[in-house]
């Protein structure tokens, strides 16, 4: 799973695999600049899992499947390396950005709302 590094820092996620069949948890990336973590943050100490913390987005070519969990910022610097995103809009505050994922080289192929005000959009990478 690659994660941003302020995600990190601002939500302090666990990202353990206590719903999981196999209990095996996730490897984590962590795209960031500053290498500088408070290691008491819960992800930190999950058992047998790798954490890499690195700027290089060369590092996960020598994977087949990666989730990405983030915020626009992340999705901006890894447009290249997605083949499908699967976003969760909220659209509460009405005075938003509108998120234009066509500029992005996206384009959504399903969405559905799972209440009046939050959305789920499935988008594709453009076919070159």
């Amino acid at each position: 799973m690659v994660l941003g590094g302020e995600t990190i820092r601002t939500d302090r996620p666990t990202l353990d695999s206590r719903f999981s069949i196999n209990k095996k948890a996730s490897d984590i990336f962590i795209y960031s600049k500053k290498k500088d973590f408070d290691k008491t943050i819960p992800l930190f100490n999950v058992k047998n899992r790798n954490i890499t913390i690195s700027n290089d987005l060369e590092l996960l070519d020598k994977y087949n499947f990666i989730m990405f969990e983030g915020g626009l910022n992340l999705l901006e610097q890894l447009k290249n390396k997605m083949d499908m995103v699967m976003l969760f809009i909220s659209h509460r505050q009405k005075t938003q950005k509108v998120f234009d994922y066509k500029s992005l080289g996206l384009k959504k192929i399903h969405s559905y709302f799972i209440n009046e005000d939050d959305e789920i959009i499935f988008l594709k990478s453009f076919v070159v």
